[in-house]
């Protein structure tokens, strides 16, 4: 299956202008008030493929980001430092003594946090919240009751930036929905400021040469599904 990539709403007026004035073409009044208002729609074209290299742009940016962030945490190597001395963690909680804990992080009742997981400074983890496999949460995020985030039952990786938010019960960095996913290494990678509400579903990649990734502060709101390999950009709006 092709991979898709999804831009903010100005880039996909690049796809849709053009299907408008074709259907308007018939009525020459309704296509000069669209134009008179819009924009021309070569104008509009123009600018979505403008919008849709800026935006691919920033998602390589963010993806290089959490990139370097998983290196600095110590998923590529085993030098992060754990301070879970400064952290507060509820002892119901189940955490993995191997687990890297940030500064000033906080764990609430009944979660768990696996072995190779690791939480930026700041971080909170309310209850009944999971991070399973080899996960990595940026700075200052919010991960709220009941959420799930990586896959204890296949080989992958998940990273979240920082100042990120996923809602109750979301499930971030779970194995795909593909048929013809074999078992090999898959991962996610999400950038900064991204808020991920209630019930919204991300999937990981469905190939060892892929990457789900979402750049920064987009809103993935409640119930919405990014599925498998999939490329969501800047600022936008998931429904």
């Amino acid at each position: 299956a092709a991979r898709v990539s999804v831009g903010f709403d100005m880039a996909l007026l690049s796809v849709t202008a053009p299907v408008v004035e074709c259907r308007l073409a018939k009525r020459p009044e309704r296509l000069a008030a669209l134009r008179a208002s819009t924009g021309h729609a070569r104008g509009l074209r123009l600018a979505g493929l403008a919008a849709a290299r800026q935006d691919r742009s920033g998602v390589t940016a963010a993806c290089r980001r959490v990139a370097r962030l998983r290196v600095a945490c110590g998923v590529a190597s085993s030098s992060a430092v754990d301070n879970r001395a400064s952290a507060r963690i509820h002892p119901s909680a189940v955490v993995h003594s191997e687990a890297k804990i940030g500064e000033g992080v906080e764990i609430g009742p009944f979660c768990t946090v696996s072995a190779e997981a690791v939480i930026g400074a700041g971080t909170r983890v309310f209850p009944g919240a999971h991070l399973f496999g080899r996960c990595v949460i940026g700075e200052n995020c919010a991960i709220h009751s009941g959420a799930v985030i990586g896959d204890p039952t296949i080989p992958g990786s998940v990273a979240l930036g920082n100042e990120n938010i996923v809602g109750c019960h979301a499930a971030v960095g779970v194995r795909c929905q593909d048929l013809k996913y074999n078992g090999g290494e898959c991962s996610l990678e999400v950038g900064d400021r991204n808020d991920i509400r209630e019930y919204a579903s991300i999937h990981l990649s469905s190939r060892e040469d892929w990457t789900t990734k979402i750049g920064d502060d987009n809103l993935i709101m409640g119930y919405c599904h990014v599925a498998h390999d999939c490329i969501l950009g800047m600022l936008g709006v998931a429904p």
